[in-house]
């Protein structure tokens, strides 16, 4: 499951990317756009840091050890024997346990990355809609001037034609 949100994660990346190319070429900076990535960007950090913090706290509480490597540390200094066995290694159950916990919280993070990503490719795929539209506009503007600017060097009754 986390593989596929991370292929979604990657995917909406690269299309953010592709909108991202098509406003510079519109010659269009995204700063409101940008500004609110930012702030979405923090509170999803803080959501991450909430998560790994509850997790942390959730392992103390349990018992369990966070990182195989504090394990072997927490092991050899009161030799007490807990998770580490006799050989420095992990138990098969202990490592499936810390790796089933930690497997929650991954796809957790990975599920409000995916949200953030399409949030993302929402606002600058609306960014790049709005100023295509503006151009289009624009353009329509310009051909109305030219075509009016057209009719009247056109009329006789125009000076513009005359020589005095």
């Amino acid at each position: 499951m986390s593989l596929s949100i991370l292929d979604a994660i990657l995917l909406t990346e690269k299309t953010i990317l592709r909108e991202l190319e098509a406003l510079a070429e519109l010659r269009a900076y995204p700063s409101a756009e940008l500004v609110l990535i930012r702030k979405e960007v923090k509170a999803f950090k803080d959501h991450q840091d909430y998560i790994l913090l509850k997790s942390g706290e959730n392992k103390k509480l349990d018992g369990e050890v966070g990182t195989p490597s504090e394990a072997g540390t927490a092991s050899s200094a009161d030799n007490s024997g807990g998770p580490v066995g006799a050989n420095g290694a992990l138990s098969g159950e202990e490592v499936t346990l810390m790796l089933s916990s930690g497997y929650d919280d991954l796809v957790q993070i990975l599920s409000a990355e995916n949200k953030l990503c399409e949030r993302k490719l929402l606002m600058m795929g609306s960014r790049r809609q709005e100023e295509e539209e503006r151009r289009v506009l624009y353009m329509k503007k310009l051909a109305r001037a030219k075509a009016q600017d057209d009719n009247q060097a056109r009329d006789p009754a125009s000076f513009r034609n005359q020589r005095f």
